[in-house]
Parts: C-alpha cells; structure tokens; sequence
C-alpha cells in the first residue's frame, strides 16, 4: 500500500471476470479477504458496489469454504479505481482512497 499526496493506493484481486469495472469509477468494497504476505494483490473483494453504475457484484469467494472467509469491511473501503488488467480467471486493479483505518470483522 502506497500513499502519495493523502491518497492510500491499495491492489484489489477479483476471483472470475464478471466484473464490470472502468478506470475512473468509483466503488466501495464492503467484505473481502485482507492478503497474505507475499502476494500480488493487498485485499480479495467479494463484495463490490460500483457506485458509478449502482451494480452489485459477488465473487466466487463469496460463501465458499475454506480456511480463509471474506469478513466484513468496517467502514467499507471506498475510491476509484486505476490500472485495470484481466487475465483469465481474475482482474486485478488499483484503488485510490483517501487515507482512513477501517476494521476487519
């Protein structure tokens, strides 16, 4: 996660290609699985409000078991997203937001 000029950019992964996302627009991710170490991505959303579209997505993550579960995103996380890239089975993006904290339920 870098910061420059007040603004947290931070790596989203996307599990599927049924997201329909454009450099620009504004989201607000409201569960999703914080990454380990060592990874390409520094959150897993499941759950995303495209706030420029008002369309909902879920990911496959979502209710599915495993030793990792989405949790709730306190307050979501919100801003908009930048540098796009799909490859097959998922998208990875960056979103910028103003600096804030926000719990992990």
């Amino acid at each position: 996660m870098a910061s420059d000029n007040g603004i947290l950019y931070r790596r989203i992964m996307w599990d599927g290609s049924n997201l329909d996302l454009n450099d620009g627009d504004e989201i607000e991710i409201s569960r999703g699985i914080i990454a380990k170490k060592g990874s390409n991505y520094d959150i897993r959303a499941s759950l995303i409000l495209n706030l420029s579209t008002l369309i909902r997505f879920r990911s496959s993550v979502e209710g599915a078991w495993g030793s990792s579960q989405p949790r709730d995103f306190d307050p979501p996380i919100s801003g908009y997203v930048e540098n796009i890239e799909v490859s097959p089975g998922k998208i990875l993006f960056d979103i910028g937001e103003k600096e804030s904290s926000f719990l992990y339920r």
